[in-house]
């Protein structure tokens, strides 16, 4: 079966699709060249070009209204949002975020890569044993983007924010839904889910 390829304008050669990073401001979606010469492009920029990019006294990260964006960008203040990730045999995981979704989704993964070095005790035990399942980081990534769906979005304080995602595992429990999540906080274990 043939793949379909396309021509990195970096190496010269024709690659799979696959090979090559999205860019949405392309027709095709996908960027000029493949994710090999992006990532010398990268190191070049990083050792060369701009070796002081990174630096917190004179690079990017120097000016204080980047660093004053980024951080109210990722900044957990937003509407409280439960999201529930589907997985095909029909495991669910229920979750709740007062940052953006995505934000969100991007720091299981890196938790579970933490986790995987040694790194870190916080883990999601059924969740991560899931993750195991996919052959790297982008397609754990992928999954998330397509199956992952926000079942409420509300305001509200973090406590809100806890009883509600109980809440609602309580009740995808009772109607026997195979969740992913190992328990329920204590306090919220008797809550009456009608």
């Amino acid at each position: 079966m043939n793949k379909i390829e396309k021509h990195c304008t970096g190496c010269g050669t024709n690659k799979t699709l696959d090979n090559f990073s999205k860019c949405k401001s392309r027709k095709d979606g996908l960027q000029v060249k493949c994710k090999e010469c992006n990532k010398k492009d990268n190191k070049h920029f990083r050792k060369n070009l701009r070796p002081d990019y990174y630096s917190y006294e004179t690079g990017y990260f120097s000016d204080k209204l980047k660093s004053e964006y980024i951080s109210l960008y990722n900044k957990a203040d937003k509407p409280i949002k439960i999201y529930m990730i589907l997985f095909d045999d029909g495991s669910k995981y229920i979750g709740s975020t007062k940052a953006y979704l995505h934000i969100r989704l991007n720091r299981h993964i890196a938790d579970f890569k933490r986790v995987q070095e040694g790194n870190s005790k916080q883990s999601i035990p059924l969740l991560h044993k899931k993750f195991k399942e996919f052959k790297s980081a982008e397609d754990i990534k992928k999954h998330l983007e397509k199956n992952t769906k926000i079942i409420t979005e509300v305001v509200g304080s973090r406590t809100k924010q806890y009883r509600l995602e109980a809440w609602w595992i309580i009740r995808l429990r009772k109607e026997g839904h195979t969740l992913l999540n190992t328990s329920v906080p204590h306090r919220y274990q008797k809550m009456i889910v009608d």
